[in-house]
């Protein structure tokens, strides 16, 4: 484990000589370091930020699956402990076993990266699917992507510029919206998606339409909020930022009556204002 951060912080430190991963004690070495590393790879970036974060989790991954005995021997370790429990044992390992916090911070170590931001987009989201699987092995086993996961996710797609972008991103938004998924999206994540249909709306003639049906809809989503308690009361209002961006998308698209609906859309919102509505 040593080696593999020192390895690590020293290919930074190529980079950024002044660079330092505090490690009070070696012996100690954790998820906190590991996380530390991953996140200061997206705060300096380099070409190799979003690869290097990715094989850091995929390390602490190949460590906890070691660390993991089969299913079939789990019941009789567990004996042999319980029999060796008044007898002194080794010192066990720390593994540094991945968290919320180490997902992000390796999304964010892929969006920081400015190469190839194609192939970046799919990286970012193959980092959920297999936080998926890992879920479903039980090595990860109560470590769910957040909010920030998929917001960065869409941030991904985005800045891809590729064609289908908008819609990819527009996709995972549907599936935080969706019952089943227990990650509720924000007004980032709305903003985002509708900033996504803005970008390609030179390209794309129903990029005014799509970007104003993400807004309408979260719109309704926070209309049908209100009064309601705990999880069902999370539902983000639109905001300036979520306007803007709607009339942006009007404004570069050559969609027939844009110039037409953006004001009609800018009128809803001056009365939404008047109404109290922030």
């Amino acid at each position: 484990v040593e080696e593999v951060l020192d390895f690590s912080v020293n290919l930074l430190r190529e980079c950024v000589p002044s660079y330092e991963l505090k490690i009070e004690d070696t012996s100690k070495i954790g998820t906190w370091h590991f996380n530390q590393l991953i996140f200061d790879l997206a705060k300096y970036p380099q070409s190799f930020s979003g690869s290097l974060a990715q094989d850091l989790l995929d390390y602490m991954i190949y460590t906890v699956k070691k660390a993991t005995p089969p299913p079939k021997h789990r019941r009789r370790n567990k004996k042999k402990k319980q029999s060796a429990s008044s007898s002194l044992s080794p010192k066990q390992p720390i593994i540094p076993k991945p968290n919320v916090e180490t997902i992000n911070g390796v999304l964010k170590a892929w969006m920081v990266n400015k190469n190839n931001q194609s192939d970046v987009a799919r990286r970012a989201e193959a980092v959920l699917a297999k936080l998926a699987i890992w879920q479903s092995e039980g090595i990860l086993w109560g470590v769910s992507a957040d909010t920030v996961s998929y917001n960065t996710c869409i941030n991904c797609w985005k800045d891809s510029g590729i064609p289908g972008a908008a819609q990819r991103a527009t996709d995972i938004l549907r599936l935080m919206e969706d019952e089943s998924t227990i990650v509720n999206p924000d007004v980032v994540s709305y903003a985002t998606c509708v900033g996504a249909w803005a970008d390609c709306a030179a390209h794309d003639p129903s990029a005014g339409r799509n970007a104003e049906e993400i807004l309408m809809r979260m719109y309704e989503r926070s209309k049908d909020a209100e009064g309601a308690e705990g999880e069902d009361a999370v539902a983000p209002r639109p905001t300036t930022r979520c306007f803007n961006a709607v009339l942006l998308a009007y404004a570069n698209g050559r969609q027939s009556g844009g110039g037409k609906r953006a004001l009609e859309l800018l009128r809803f919102m001056e009365r939404l204002n008047a109404e109290g509505y922030e």
